[in-house]
């Protein structure tokens, strides 16, 4: 009975321990920063799809000028959003434990020339004066994002590889411990 107890108690520790991990501040200041921008674009893109409507259904100057400006906001809401997302992916690297720092500085280096590239696109939107100019500048994003989603998702990868290294090490650990234990808790009963 004492037996079960322990070793009951010693794995719901061992489980607890290998389980929880801290979180950062900056990586919850990255994710709250992501949740707010992503927020954002919904809310705009919505408005923007009804100013689109109304520009198609009424064609008239006010209706551009309106789909225009929405169109604009669209574009640098979601360069933001996306800028949000870069930076939450270097703190999940930079809080992951077992990430290979040269991990972490190849996608410090990426997410640099992401931010350059999206702030000259940010500049291209605030220069753009028509709806064919905006379209423009749209399709340079859409050119770039498959490299984005590929970088994206090889970080994804090596934070998830990280965590599974680090949980096998700390299984092996556990492991360890618990035949330990067991090995001491049978030689005190003979």
């Amino acid at each position: 009975m004492l037996l079960t107890r322990s070793l009951t108690s010693l794995l719901l520790i061992a489980l607890i321990v290998l389980f929880s991990s801290p979180v950062r501040a900056d990586y919850q200041q990255a994710f709250s920063n992501y949740s707010d921008q992503y927020s954002k674009y919904r809310t705009v893109y919505s408005q923007f799809t009804v100013a689109r409507s109304a520009y198609q259904t009424y064609r008239t100057l006010a209706a551009q000028n309106t789909a225009i400006t929405s169109f604009r906001k669209v574009l640098q809401t979601r360069n933001a959003l996306v800028s949000a997302y870069y930076d939450l992916l270097q703190e999940k690297l930079n809080s992951t434990t077992s990430v290979d720092p040269l991990d972490i500085s190849a996608f410090g280096e990426i997410n640099n020339n992401t931010k350059l590239w999206l702030k000259e696109n940010n500049d291209k939107i605030a220069a753009s004066a028509s709806i064919e100019d905006l379209n423009s500048v749209s399709s340079e994003f859409a050119q770039r994002y498959p490299q984005m989603l590929i970088d994206s998702k090889q970080t994804i990868g090596r934070v998830l590889l990280a965590q599974g290294t680090y949980l096998d090490n700390r299984l092996s650990y556990v492991t360890l411990e618990v035949k330990n234990f067991l090995t001491v808790l049978a030689q005190d009963n003979d």
